[in-house]
């Protein structure tokens, strides 16, 4: 398998968010890699004084992820969810857009894109 890391485009990812979006991008283009839209990536950032993990949200076709695809849940507001013996799917949801620290975030997107570069990925 070819490696297609381009250290010129990385250098235009103006954050971790953006870099992760290129990496999600490079593996979503690799179909020996991922199903046809495939998977999930996340990263974990320090915003304010809190962890957030930006989760790419389902829907969103990896091969074609842009950072606003990525959905910000406050990991304090869901650590304690592990705790917890049951719950539904529409708690569960529920629970997740109050972890959001943006209630407006998508939580899948489709906003193809031509190329996995940096500059042109938000």
């Amino acid at each position: 398998m070819k490696s297609l890391w381009n250290d010129g485009e990385v250098a235009g990812c103006k954050n971790d968010l953006a870099l992760r979006a290129y990496t999600s991008r490079l593996l979503g283009g690799e179909k020996a890699l991922v199903m046809y839209g495939g998977g999930n990536t996340s990263v974990k950032l320090q915003e304010n004084g809190e962890d957030i993990l930006y989760v790419k949200g389902s829907g969103a076709d990896l091969a074609q992820v842009t950072e606003k695809d990525f959905s910000p849940v406050r990991l304090a507001a869901v650590r304690p969810l592990i705790e917890r013996e049951a719950m539904s799917n529409a708690e569960m949801g529920m629970q997740f857009r109050a972890a959001l620290t943006d209630p407006e975030a998508p939580r899948h997107r489709s906003k193809p894109s031509s190329t996995p570069s940096c500059p042109s990925s938000g």
